[in-house]
């Protein structure tokens, strides 16, 4: 199986909810689902990461979850799971504070497969892609406009 371009998108969650734990916002899940249904990207694999009141970290693997949490993070893709290491999470966790939670996620963007294909068959050779954070696109585009 060919993949597109792959971005992994780290997520603090600070949010207290149930039992005053990191709560993931439904809004935020609800555009993930709409985005894997139109096509535009799948996701490859999530990793959820937990610290605790006295700094320990846990890992929550989704098939660990309750059967209505799991039906949630349906979106992620089954066969791909498992891209995320050990070593991924010893570079996640530095961001962590007690009671937060690290959600990362690799994201496929599959509308780029057939863009990515032309060139190989145009004979074009992709050197560089380069993603600019949002934050940066609008300050520029802000100063632009002033």
């Amino acid at each position: 199986m060919e993949f597109g371009p792959v971005d992994v998108v780290v997520l603090k969650i600070s949010k207290p909810g149930f039992g005053n734990n990191p709560q993931f916002d439904s809004g935020m899940l609800l555009e993930l689902e709409k985005a894997v249904a139109s096509g535009s990207i799948r996701v490859l694999d999530a990793m959820v990461l937990f610290m605790d009141g006295a700094g320990a970290i846990q890992g929550i693997d989704i098939d660990d979850l309750p059967s209505d949490e799991k039906t949630k993070l349906g979106f992620v893709e089954t066969g791909t799971r498992g891209m995320f290491h050990s070593d991924d999470a010893s570079s996640f966790v530095d961001a962590l504070e007690p009671g937060e939670a690290i959600v990362a996620l690799a994201i496929e963007h599959t509308w780029a497969k057939e863009l990515n294909a032309s060139f190989a068959q145009s004979g074009v050779e992709k050197i560089r892609a380069t993603r600019v954070p949002e934050s940066v696109v609008n300050e520029r585009f802000a100063a632009i406009s002033a």
